[in-house]
Formats: structure tokens, sequence, C-alpha cells
């Protein structure tokens, strides 16, 4: 097993066995080879661009709804590689399972209600964005997000 896996896997459980999740696992998960996979992401804009809609947002908003019917949900979704608007249908039961699939656990909370991102904090973030990118002008975003 890759040096990788192997330390994921052991910080994982480490943090799970704080936790009354730990007595739900199988102890033969903890024996089997786990697959981490990472990559260098670039200056990580990649990264941001596809993890900010689950962190900042709803999975899927109604407005990509565009039909249901038949027991069949219908919606618009954009192709990662060449950036086409596609429909795709999935029955109910489907749609519902991909959807919570992105529902947070509970405990888990959207990163911008705390912190800098609370809705009453907002002036107090525009000008500390501004002080960094007048202090590091090479850094700034070049508009893509």
């Amino acid at each position: 097993m890759h040096k990788a896996s192997m330390i994921f896997r052991g910080k994982f459980r480490q943090a799970l066995q704080k936790t009354t999740l730990c007595t739900h696992i199988p102890a033969k998960v903890w024996q089997q080879d786990w697959v981490v996979h990472c990559k260098p992401l670039g200056d990580g804009r990649t990264a941001r661009k596809y993890l900010a809609p689950y962190v900042f947002r709803v999975a899927i908003s109604n407005r990509r709804l565009v039909k249901m019917e038949n027991d069949q949900v219908t919606f618009r979704y954009r192709t990662s590689d060449t950036g086409q608007l596609r429909l795709c249908t999935l029955s109910t039961e489907e749609f519902i399972y991909r959807f919570l699939q992105h529902v947070l656990t509970k405990g888990f909370v959207k990163v911008r209600y705390y912190g800098l991102f609370l809705p009453g904090c907002r002036k107090r973030l525009v000008a500390l964005r501004q002080q960094l990118q007048n202090a590091f002008p090479d850094c700034a975003e070049s508009g893509d997000a």
C-alpha cells in the first residue's frame, strides 16, 4: 500500500475513534488497502473552482432543475471537460441519492457562516481582501473564480 494511503487511513481512524461512529465500522475496513489519490493542482485555482460550489452553495440550485415528471428528475449541468451545457434525467430515487451525497453531515457547517464569512463581517472581509491584494499584487485573482 502507498505510504500516503496508510497515513490517511491511520489519521482517519484516529479521528473517528474520538466519536461514537467508530463502533459502526467493520474491523475489516482497517485491514484492507485504501486508495488515496493525490496529484499537484498547480496554483490551486482549479481545486478552488471545483470545491467552491460544495463549500459555499447547495449542490444543485432550483434554476438548474428542468422538469420533474413520471418519477424522474431532469436537470442541467455543465461538463467539466468542454464546459458544454447538458441535460441529465434520473429516477427520483437516484436523484435524491446523488443530492444527499452533497448534504453536510450533522455537526458540519458551511464555511460562509463562520469567522470573516459571517454576513455581519462582509465589510471587514472586503477591507482585509483589499489589504491582501495591495500587499501581494502578484497573487491577485485574475477574475476566473
